[in-house]
Order: structure tokens, then sequence, then C-alpha cells
């Protein structure tokens, strides 16, 4: 109830990009708390704790494997009422999950954009500067 006033008033003040970034950035910090697998982690044991995760938040998700690629595919949206109206709510999510398992997501489809369900392809580990 409150989420789309505070985004609105947000993107008022500050302006659509900005709020985009502050969402991302949301999603980097809760998702860097938690503890990200192994970059030796298969892609099964990778895809199994990321539909954990976003259970966790509300989505009914589930592994999928296509060809020899892992995916996840969630059949609902936490955020598709919000979204609807701040696409760029997406990208906390995606932030979220990228820092939490430290893979690169790609977003192959989505509820928001007229698909059938979110689905994410998991991709490489991310490399950090340190590295």
């Amino acid at each position: 109830m409150i989420s789309a006033p505070l985004l609105e008033q947000l993107q008022q003040r500050i302006g659509e990009v900005e709020v985009g970034e502050l969402l991302q950035q949301l999603g980097r910090n809760l998702g860097g708390s938690e503890v990200p697998p192994p970059p030796s982690t298969s892609g099964n044991e990778v895809a199994l704790a990321l539909a954990q995760r976003l259970d966790a938040l509300g989505y009914e998700a589930h592994p999928a494997r296509h060809g020899d690629e892992w995916q996840i595919e969630a059949f609902n949206c936490v955020f598709h009422a919000l979204a609807q109206k701040f696409p760029r709510v997406c990208t906390f999510v995606l932030a979220y999950v990228e820092s939490a398992t430290q893979r690169r997501l790609h977003h192959l489809e989505c509820l928001v954009r007229g698909g059938q369900m979110c689905r994410f392809r998991i991709g490489e580990t991310i490399k950090h500067d340190s590295e």
C-alpha cells in the first residue's frame, strides 16, 4: 500500500533513472548479506538455491533445465502490480539475486511484459576487480 506512493514521490523528487539505481543498490545490499554458493557449485545446486531464495520472497519458483543451461521459472511475481507502474522494480530483484548467488542472471521472460512467467537464465560467476 505504501510502496507505490513512496516510489511515486521518490521518482518526482529524484527522477526515474535515480529510483532505478536506488532499487538496484538496495537489491545488491540485501543480496550481499546472503552467503553465496561457492563458484564450484553445480548449475542445478545454484538453480535450486536460487529458487528457494525467490520462494522466501514470495515467488512460486522452480529450477528448470533447458538444454545445457539452468533456468528459474517463477509463475507469479510478488511485485507485479508495482512493476506494472514502476518497471524498474525488476532491477531490485535481479540485483538481489545476482548479489546473493554471485552469478549473472538474464531476465528472459517477464509477467509484466506479457510473458507466461518470469524466467531467468543463470549465467556465469560474477568476477570482482580483486580477482
